[in-house]
């Protein structure tokens, strides 16, 4: 092959000599592969803003460490992780919110959504090959100051949110079908400076768990991600006084035929174990609202709350049994 790009770019005569030792077939094999590396277009992306060589460089190792085509949220991240004095310590925090809840097993685009729609970036456009996102915020006018201030502010609304979902009975993404459904939870509670998930009235936590279930079950957020959270976002900007608007945001919806929320055998098939995840959820929501206990008896004969040994995700060890069919089966002897 380097005897053909010699012969064809640089007119050597060496290398033409040698390439007439091949059959014609090996020629036509060889300047097929030729033609392809010639015409490949090879993506450039301009940091115009950075002046550091050093930073330059790091980015550069980031993008092309993978021995593979990078995706729009790999550039970002190699982008957003240098060492511009914008992304600096927005990167800290971030890591940092990913950390504390590493036992749930959390998305780094979570709190990276929320901040960066916070500052007013449109996440449709976030992860997009072509833009450089802390570009923007600079042109824009953002200082480092009031990006941090934003992102203090997101963790908090962040943490609340996770704190929700720990009320309502998912203590892990085991029992969550879509964690992108926290960024427009934690987007309201953040544009509402809600400090605790305790501000948050009955209503709304009502409202956010129909939305919850509905977009789960609707599988929501199955594709085009980051498209469908702007359109939830902006929602929410415009109605966050009046309440979580659950009516509004399930209008995003596309229309589809009615769900089944039945149990059929084969989706309880360890093949299904995707599907099987939304009635996890559903469970795990029904444990919790109803108090369940599990047959971990104490010495005073109370059992402890099912709730307090979900934290480790595994709710599959539990046999759950209706009460009523336990009532049947112990009036006719059953020992347990």
């Amino acid at each position: 092959l380097s005897d053909i790009l010699r012969a064809d770019l640089l007119d050597d005569e060496d290398a033409y000599d040698k390439i007439q030792m091949y059959s014609p077939e090996q020629r036509r094999k060889i300047n097929k592969l030729q033609q392809k590396i010639i015409n490949y277009n090879i993506p450039v992306y301009t940091i115009s803003e950075v002046r550091d060589y050093e930073e330059i460089a790091d980015v550069f190792v980031r993008l092309n460490s993978g021995g593979s085509k990078v995706k729009g949220f790999e550039i970002f991240l190699a982008l957003f992780s240098s060492k511009t004095e914008l992304s600096k310590g927005v990167k800290d925090k971030v890591f940092e919110i990913v950390d504390n809840y590493s036992i749930f097993d959390l998305d780094i685009r979570l709190p990276i959504r929320l901040i960066f729609s916070n500052a007013g970036l449109k996440l449709s456009n976030l992860f997009d090959s072509s833009a450089n996102p802390i570009s923007i915020l600079i042109r824009n006018g953002m200082t480092n100051e009031k990006l941090m201030d934003i992102t203090n502010d997101s963790k908090k609304a962040f943490d609340v949110g996770m704190d929700f979902l720990k009320k309502i009975g998912i203590s892990s993404s085991k029992f969550l079908v879509y964690q992108n459904a926290l960024v427009p939870i934690s987007k309201y509670i953040y544009l509402n400076r809600y400090d605790s998930v305790e501000d948050i009235s009955y209503n709304d936590i009502r409202n956010m768990l129909i939305w919850l279930y509905i977009v789960s079950f609707r599988e929501r957020f199955g594709n085009s991600i980051d498209a469908k959270l702007q359109k939830d976002i902006k929602i929410l900007e415009n109605e966050y006084n009046n309440g979580f608007p659950t009516k509004l945001l399930l209008r995003n919806l596309s229309h589809r035929k009615k769900t089944n929320i039945g149990i059929s055998k084969t989706e309880l098939d360890e093949e299904n174990a995707s599907y099987k995840k939304k009635f996890k959820m559903m469970l795990a929501i029904v444990l919790n609202n109803t108090n369940a206990t599990d047959w971990s008896y104490s010495d005073n004969g109370d059992g402890k709350k099912i709730v307090e040994t979900m934290e480790s995700g595994n709710l599959t060890v539990h046999h759950i049994f209706p009460k009523e069919l336990l009532k049947k089966e112990i009036s006719r002897g059953l020992e347990i």
